[in-house]
């Protein structure tokens, strides 16, 4: 017998010891419950949530009940439209050094008014949160809603060549269409070829 032919004897073999193994190994016995996965763990080992960021975030920051932040969001809790609190939220949280939080409530006051400065205020500090994400879950978070609200600039004012610029370095750095965001820089070095950000940027990918 060649070894080939030893080989192919010696596979076999271990397949059926395997089978033979599997078969006598100790089965659920009927009536018996399978183990649950709870769900809700799983999914929040599987999925951001910009809830649960903004609760832990209020604890490392400090964000007592009872402090003056607490009660400017108890008031839009209740309806007030008066869109400066979020502003003032939002400020506390570049205070605390937590952008992701900032940009929610900019994010949250852009969504009521549609202004280019409360969508770029909310794209400013996703784009930092991205930069600094803790894990690959919150960066992925971080980076689709930062991607949204440059978006949402550029169709208010396509002109915007730093918020194009941002869009640019997004797509290359975290998406897997890094030559749309070499496109976009390209975009901005021919309407403006002495935009220093987009010309380093833009040899940098290339």
């Amino acid at each position: 017998m060649d070894g080939g032919s030893k080989l192919r004897v010696g596979l076999v073999t271990g397949a059926i010891a395997l089978a033979a193994g599997i078969y006598l190994l100790p089965k659920t016995p009927k009536g018996a419950e399978e183990p649950k996965v709870d769900s809700k763990e799983m999914a929040g080992k599987t999925a951001f949530s910009i809830e649960q960021f903004l609760e832990s975030s209020k604890t490392r920051a400090g964000w007592n009940e009872g402090t003056q932040t607490e009660v400017w969001e108890t008031a839009l809790k209740k309806g007030s439209t008066d869109l400066a609190l979020y502003d003032s939220i939002a400020k506390t949280w570049d205070a605390s050094g937590i952008p992701g939080a900032a940009g929610w409530y900019y994010n949250q006051k852009a969504l009521k008014n549609q202004h280019e400065a409360d969508w770029l205020n909310a794209a400013y500090r996703y784009f930092d949160a991205f930069k600094s994400g803790k894990d690959s879950l919150e960066a992925s978070y971080f980076l689709s809603a930062a991607i949204t609200s440059y978006n949402k600039v550029l169709e208010l004012n396509p002109s915007n060549l730093n918020a194009k610029t941002d869009l640019g370095i997004l797509y290359a750095e975290g998406t897997a269409e890094p030559m749309k965001g070499i496109m976009l820089l390209r975009e901005v070095v021919t309407a403006d070829p002495k935009h220093e950000n987009a010309q380093l940027n833009l040899g940098f990918y290339l």
